[in-house]
């Protein structure tokens, strides 16, 4: 098991990571997707929400983000924001499958 003090300086040090990886390109979603998650790690879940709604503006179309970000709403409890999102999801899965 990963002590408590190395477990704060790997997250500490991969915010620092994506912080420094969103200053070079600001149009990378994975950077944001992956400092929402480690934000998440932390429950700082507004900051989490953010960063998968960056993200979300960067790839609209990525589902992935959507379910990554319904999975923080249901930590926080916001059941109605995942129905919302899921409905989306499926819409844009839907759409899609017909755009083959």
């Amino acid at each position: 098991m990963i002590s408590d003090k190395i477990y704060v300086i790997f997250i500490t040090q991969a915010l620092a990571y994506y912080d420094r990886s969103i200053q070079f390109n600001d149009k990378d979603e994975s950077a944001f997707v992956n400092r929402a998650i480690t934000k998440a790690v932390i429950k700082d879940h507004i900051g989490a929400l953010k960063d998968f709604s960056k993200a979300l503006a960067i790839s609209p179309k990525s589902a992935h983000i959507y379910f990554n970000r319904a999975n923080l709403h249901s930590t926080m409890g916001m059941y109605n924001e995942i129905d919302n999102v899921n409905n989306l999801v499926l819409i844009r899965s839907w759409y899609s499958s017909l755009c083959l």
